[in-house]
């Protein structure tokens, strides 16, 4: 926060450039290493302690993470470095830390979403993004190890790319899923109501239908690239139906199989063609269902859109697009809490992970193993 009576010091004159108050360049205290846990192990207890918003965010994290080590001011990792993620995650206190910002979130969501709700044709847009985020700022300022402005910002962002066009859209038309259609393409498009938030509400067999469809044609392509890789090559059974391009073509396989058909000598050859094709007659079939089977569901769609009700379209923009999605992105910043405590502890125990001792060894090891291979070379150490 920088004061007024700064800003508007003569030596300043109202400039926002903010580097002007707010120092640009990396301030985080320096990374100290300590000696002796280079030369022995362990991890050092300042850099534990130093961790402490965690340990106060989490009461017995600390205690599952790491044991007092032998030598005093130290500690040792009890948790493997490659699951320590998980082992955050799964952890009862941020399990109860992760409900409580879930309820604040649910606070939130249960005082706006009737609010946004009733806005209409003339709301003024900048006076609900104002009320939105004041609230989000009051509510999320207990919450230990998030930034309310991290969270403001996520809001921001969101408000920014769409919500804004959004209620813009509302202040001018009112509730309308208004279609705008591309003739030149054939496609058309609703910016207030996406088609996935209604085809998620009100089409999920025919999204599934087509989603089996899309397996399914994946499925066979894995068998055509698996048959190329096994039999493409310049001795393999599918060499001669390649094109200039060394591509396995349809019209290739084709011709191929015409040429040794009624041919003993070839059966093999015939034999893994006929698979090919088959494949590959499949996999267009799959794909013209596919098309068919969006097209048709394109067609509903449209249909579906025209007799939507204003109250069906806020429960889809508000619930479904606006809230659900604001969520999402603040629960990503609970997410990145774990990411960074886990990638910070498996820093420190990957810097004091190998000791002054371990390393003479290996270079003992490595030298006698140099000295055995000159030896052998006729290299004479005696001297």
């Amino acid at each position: 926060m920088v004061l007024l009576s700064e800003i508007s010091d003569p030596k300043n004159d109202f400039n926002l450039n903010i580097p002007r108050y707010v120092n640009t360049q990396d301030s985080d205290d320096e990374d100290i290493h300590n000696i002796e846990a280079h030369l022995l192990g362990g991890i050092p207890e300042k850099d534990v302690h130093d961790l402490a918003k965690y340990w106060n965010a989490f009461p017995t994290l600390q205690q599952t993470l790491f044991k007092h080590n032998s030598r005093s001011g130290f500690y040792d990792l009890l948790v493997e470095p490659v699951i320590l993620k998980k082992t955050i995650v799964e952890h009862p206190d941020f399990a109860a830390y992760s409900l409580k910002v879930d309820e604040v979130i649910a606070s939130w969501r249960e005082k706006h979403v009737p609010y946004l709700k009733q806005i209409d044709s003339g709301v003024k847009p900048k006076e609900t993004m104002w009320y939105l985020s004041e609230d989000l700022l009051q509510k999320f300022s207990a919450i230990p190890l998030l930034d309310k402005y991290d969270i403001y910002q996520t809001l921001l962002n969101y408000w920014k790319t769409i919500m804004q066009d959004d209620v813009y859209q509302i202040a001018d038309e009112g509730w309308k899923a208004i279609v705008a259609k591309d003739e030149k393409k054939k496609t058309w498009t609703c910016d207030l109501l996406p088609k996935y938030l209604v085809i998620d509400k009100f089409f999920q067999p025919e999204q599934e239908h087509i989603a089996k469809l899309e397996s399914d044609r994946e499925a066979i392509k894995q068998q055509l690239i698996e048959l190329e890789e096994e039999h493409g090559g310049e001795e393999g059974l599918l060499a001669d139906a390649k094109n200039d391009k060394d591509k396995v073509t349809k019209v290739g396989v084709q011709k191929r199989m015409k040429e040794i058909t009624g041919d003993a000598d070839y059966a093999d050859e015939l034999e893994i063609l006929e698979k090919y094709l088959e494949l590959s007659e499949a996999e267009a079939t799959m794909g013209k269902q596919i098309k068919e089977s969006e097209t048709l569901l394109d067609k509903k769609l449209l249909e579906k859109y025209k007799t939507l009700t204003p109250e069906e379209i806020k429960e889809l923009v508000v619930d479904d697009k606006w809230m659900t999605t604001i969520e999402k992105e603040i629960k990503t910043e609970v997410g990145r809490i774990t990411q960074r405590l886990s990638q910070r502890i498996k820093e420190l125990s990957e810097r004091y992970e190998c000791t002054l001792s371990d390393i003479s060894g290996k270079v003992t090891g490595y030298e006698t193993k140099v000295r055995e291979h000159l030896a052998k070379m006729g290299f004479d150490f005696s001297f």
